[in-house]
């Protein structure tokens, strides 16, 4: 897996640009019922987004790595390391 390096300028102008293409997937998406189950896989900040956004919804995540599974757990996101190239989804 490659590593890559983003300095903190470049890393707000990619979100600012990635916020805009996120809020429109958010308005394609159909209304949800209560304990509708929704798969991001690779945890970002969106990933909490998308919590607070939908809160009838059980919102989970995959990433590679645990760096991010304190973060989901306050955030009451359900979240599995898991590595898609050598697993099957948990």
């Amino acid at each position: 897996m490659a590593t890559l390096l983003i300095k903190n300028a470049d890393l707000l102008v990619t979100m600012d640009d990635a916020r805009h293409r996120f809020r429109r997937i958010q308005a394609s998406l159909p209304p949800l019922g209560k304990g509708t189950r929704l798969l991001d896989i690779g945890t970002t900040p969106f990933t909490f987004q998308l919590q607070e956004q939908r809160p009838e919804c059980e919102v989970w995540t995959v990433d590679p790595t645990a760096l991010m599974e304190e973060r989901c757990r306050a955030a009451c996101v359900r979240f599995a390391v898991c590595d898609l190239d050598g697993a099957a989804l948990p």
